[in-house]
């Protein structure tokens, strides 16, 4: 999530899920699961503890089509975790873009 009159510089990695705050300047990588406010950006804290953030992370629930992730408990993750654990692993085909500063493209998949 991205707040409003917040800047990316070119180059930077924004990680999974990452919240930043508004008009924050982001001059270097973001972890994933992170809140990150200012000028520059620094860390405040994690959305979740490290362990619920890396199990989210290997689970890759980015991958799952929408219908399956709406079926999951999404505003608690140690039991969303849990569950997901249990779902065939089922690759959704999502579009992906590609967003520099002056242009915003449409990515081919890779398999």
């Amino acid at each position: 999530m991205m707040g409003i009159n917040a800047i990316v510089m070119e180059g930077v990695n924004v990680g999974t899920v990452a919240i930043i705050g508004a008009r924050s300047v982001l001059a270097k990588d973001i972890p994933p699961y992170a809140i990150v406010v200012g000028n520059p950006a620094k860390i405040i804290r994690y959305r979740f503890p490290e362990e619920i953030s890396q199990g989210l992370l290997e689970s890759q629930w980015w991958d799952y089509p929408i219908e399956v992730l709406k079926t999951l408990p999404m505003n608690k993750p140690a039991e969303f975790l849990k569950e997901i654990s249990n779902i065939p692993r089922e690759k959704a085909h999502y579009q992906t873009i590609q967003i520099t500063h002056n242009k915003c493209r449409l990515l081919n998949e890779k398999n």
